[in-house]
């Protein structure tokens, strides 16, 4: 009897022994896997961290970018008045009346607030120009279009003057707008000074006048 006692003992305690040894076990490999996602989670975050940082820098600098962008316009149209005025000897004008700068044939106007007419009254020469189409069309007596018909522009960009004359005034527009050469391409709001001639309509004398004594300066 105590022999049957003693097996029957033996084989509970090897019996709990072999439950405790699964029971670790299993919670060896529960403690593995927990791990495991703990490390693939925080790889993912770091990721998502790191992606975050690059955009957020991507975003600064695309906004410093476009700050810098509007301080050089805002810089450049500031300067305008002042380069016109100085290096293009750029004087304002009224609507009705303007201003003799080469006598007696050549006249210049500002722009009108509305900023789609310029009219210029000079002596025996009236003139209109009216935007339409992205070309600037002559209306009354005379098309500016046609003929000689210059104009004269200077930008500062860059310490640099970008100047130009051409005798198609609606070619010239476009030329300065494909060159890229307006911080705009709505080129009714900058400053012009036009140069339209009616009776020396092809002489050399007038053009070389326009040139030479205006655009060198």
């Amino acid at each position: 009897m105590s022999v049957l006692m003693l097996l029957l003992v033996l084989f509970v305690v090897v019996m709990k022994k072999k439950k405790n040894k699964k029971k670790k076990k299993r919670k060896k490999k529960k403690k593995k896997k927990k791990k495991k996602k703990k490390k693939k989670k925080k790889k993912k975050q770091e990721k998502k961290k790191k992606k975050m940082k690059k955009k957020r820098k991507k975003k600064k600098k695309k906004k410093k970018k476009k700050k810098k962008k509007i301080m050089t316009m805002m810089t450049t149209m500031m300067m305008i008045p002042t380069y016109l005025n100085f290096n293009l000897l750029f004087a304002t004008s009224s609507i009705s009346g303007c201003p003799d700068l080469i006598p007696p044939y050549n006249a210049t106007a500002q722009r009108r607030a509305d900023k789609t007419t310029i009219k210029c009254n000079h002596s025996d020469l009236t003139w209109d120009l009216q935007c339409k189409n992205n070309s600037w069309i002559g209306d009354n007596n005379y098309n500016c279009n046609q003929g000689l018909f210059r104009f004269v522009s200077g930008i500062v960009q860059n310490k640099a003057a970008i100047r130009g004359s051409w005798e198609n005034g609606d070619n010239a527009v476009r030329k300065w707008v494909k060159q890229g050469k307006f911080l705009h391409s709505d080129f009714t709001e900058m400053m012009w000074q036009w140069f339209c001639d009616s009776q020396l309509r092809n002489s050399p004398i007038s053009g070389r006048m326009i040139q030479e004594d205006r655009l060198d300066h």
